[in-house]
């Protein structure tokens, strides 16, 4: 979908489940984060919401750009200490 539709969805999605109305700027900066199709864009606005959460903050453009920077929510990689080799 486009910048606009994108951006209409997330309203939707922000009415079900954010405690409060973010900033319209906020779901501008998701909805140009996340080009791709319907599920991405849910996948960045729980993202958003949970860390808005977490963090007992409002959704704002800020903290928008630190749920979706890039590398920020893959797993660390295992130690290598522990495994054996064969």
């Amino acid at each position: 979908p486009d910048l606009r539709t994108r951006t209409a969805l997330l309203w939707r999605m922000a009415a079900r489940s954010a405690p409060e109305l973010p900033d319209p700027a906020a779901l501008q900066e998701i909805a140009g984060h996340v080009p791709g199709n319907v599920r991405l864009l849910e996948g960045a606005m729980t993202r958003v919401v949970a860390l808005a959460s977490v963090l007992s903050e409002p959704i704002t453009t800020p903290l928008v750009r630190k749920a979706l920077k890039p590398g920020e929510s893959e797993m660390p990689a295992p130690s290598q200490s522990g495994l054996r080799t064969t």
